[in-house]
């Protein structure tokens, strides 16, 4: 296995992570939004209000993705392990 290999396998893993984190990120920043803007017109300066809507929303949304995740996260070990073989089997 050489390095374009392996830089090839890391940047997709990199994306693959970027992908991955997108919906818990959006998610978790929409709801941030609407808590601050809630506690802007009502005065409420409670901070943990909008840390405990953060938690519950990001857990909803990884348990409502988990299956797209863990299909994505074993097509790219499979990939990966793929590309590795094929290596061995080259080299």
């Amino acid at each position: 296995m050489d390095v374009s290999t392996v830089v090839y396998i890391s940047q997709k893993a990199l994306q693959l992570t970027i992908v991955l984190s997108l919906p818990v990120i959006v998610a978790t920043l929409v709801i941030g939004l609407l808590v601050a803007v809630f506690q802007a017109a009502t005065q409420i300066q409670d901070q943990g209000l909008p840390t405990s809507l953060k938690l519950i929303v990001g857990i909803g949304v990884l348990l409502l993705f988990q299956d797209w995740i863990s299909s994505e996260v074993k097509a790219f070990a499979n990939q990966t392990f793929m590309i590795i073989a094929q290596g061995r089997r080259n080299g």
